[in-house]
């Protein structure tokens, strides 16, 4: 998880934000007072220097916002100015980068007024650059892009939010195209999420290995041992660690060693535990302030902290995985498709799975929708075999609390939860 130094840097980025801000709306103010400004030395030159010509700069003056209002409107027929969007690069590593490039035509005989263009991106990613200005020649094209820095895993947006006329002076500017037409623009964008490192196991993680550890209860026989040319069963074997079961040890092998073996065979790959990820992420309502940890009170919006919640959930849920796997455990990982709306299952048996799993899950997010099926039916009907689960919620919501209590399975059956909001995980 992040440390305070994490925290410290996204009260800078805060602050970054807010500063950005208020420079934004000085930047108008700005241009109302030099078009004052401009007026106030027109008259003062027609009072004190020459009356004819500084009452003609004063009318001038007096005339541009007008003028250019109605140069400004001929730019707002339909078919004058034309864009087209594109994205280059889709699936970014963490720090890595993508490039939206927005090209404007010009179909008129004039050049157009000063454009000002605003491109955003959600929480997961960031914009370098969020506003630039351009003027396209009689019949051109010109191009402008945004470059995108990819900062938390899952899926993201970006696009365009504004295309603004520019007036006289900075001063009325008019929309060239509404937000219907530049949802065009919007282009989603996959960060792989990282494994968590996870240095410590949580009494749930040993809870969940040593049910799924225990459930075979399959006995050697001749049958089904097949010996190598060194007489030993053609088993793969490691050193015996805490919570593995007594039944696997090879006692004729770690007799020969002086050290205590267990053997892996294809029993023990299909043991019967799964990773469910949540599909649903309810932070709506939810008293962040006193629930959560210190990790995520620098978050102001829900959008925000869905988008820390969700990067920390996949991450924690990838980190879980590789402490079963170094358990020889084979996991059936379990999440939900938003657009399909349906579970999607996928076995995890060795580090190469883990991996393609991996970039799968950069274009996982969790939704809001209340019609969905917070717990897979292979899980509660026991179709699968699973005999223990490991939930990862990213916050706890009283549906979700009410759904975990009401599956009962059976004392042969075991189950923790872990909410990434309050950074803890325990047993059901």
């Amino acid at each position: 998880m992040r440390k305070d130094s994490d925290y410290k840097e996204k009260q800078k980025e805060l602050k970054k934000a807010r500063k950005a801000a208020r420079k934004e709306r000085r930047e108008y103010i700005k241009g109302y007072m030099h078009y004052g400004f401009a007026v106030g030395m027109a008259a003062v030159f027609a009072l004190y220097c020459s009356g004819r010509v500084g009452w003609f700069l004063v009318l001038m003056l007096l005339l541009a916002p007008v003028v250019s209002l109605a140069y400004v409107l001929i730019f707002r027929i339909r078919g004058a100015v034309t864009w087209e969007a594109e994205l280059q690069g889709d699936t970014l590593n963490k720090g890595e980068q993508c490039k939206l490039i927005l090209r404007m035509h010009n179909h008129t005989f004039l050049p157009t007024p000063t454009l000002r263009v605003e491109f955003f991106g959600l929480p997961a990613i960031t914009v370098a650059e969020p506003v630039v200005y351009l003027s396209v020649m009689p019949r051109q094209t010109t191009e402008v892009s945004a470059v995108c820095t990819g900062k938390l895993s899952g899926t993201t947006m970006i696009g365009v939010t504004a295309v603004e006329l520019c007036g006289f002076f900075g001063t009325g500017n008019i929309d060239l195209f509404d937000n219907e037409v530049l949802q065009g623009s919007n282009r989603h964008v996959g960060i792989v999420p990282e494994i968590a490192d996870l240095t410590s196991e949580g009494e749930y993680i040993r809870a969940v290995s040593q049910a799924a550890l225990g459930n075979d209860d399959s006995e050697d026989t001749l049958e089904t041992v097949n010996y190598t040319f060194g007489g030993f069963p053609g088993y793969e074997h490691r050193v015996y660690q805490p919570g593995d079961p007594i039944k696997r040890i090879n006692w004729k092998l770690s007799a020969g060693r002086e050290e205590l073996f267990v053997r892996l065979d294809e029993t023990r790959a299909g043991s019967g535990v799964a990773i469910v990820l949540d599909p649903c992420i309810m932070t709506w309502g939810t008293d962040v302030v006193g629930a959560k940890s210190r990790t995520y009170e620098a978050y102001e919006d829900d959008l925000e902290l869905d988008a820390y919640l969700q990067q920390d959930t996949l991450e924690l849920a990838l980190g879980f995985m590789r402490q079963l796997l170094a358990k020889d455990l084979a996991v059936l990982f379990c999440y939900w498709k938003p657009l399909e709306k349906t579970w999607e299952y996928v076995q995890v048996a060795d580090e190469s799975n883990l991996k393609q799993l991996t970039a799968q899950l950069a274009y996982y997010f969790f939704t809001k929708s209340t019609d969905v099926t917070r717990i897979p039916d292979v899980i509660t009907s026991g179709e699968a075999g699973i005999n223990a689960m490991l939930y990862l919620t990213p916050c706890l919501d009283a549906e979700l609390a009410n759904q975990l209590a009401d599956m009962n399975r059976g004392e042969d059956f075991t189950a923790a939860l872990y909410v990434t909001l309050t950074e803890g995980g325990s047993l059901l």
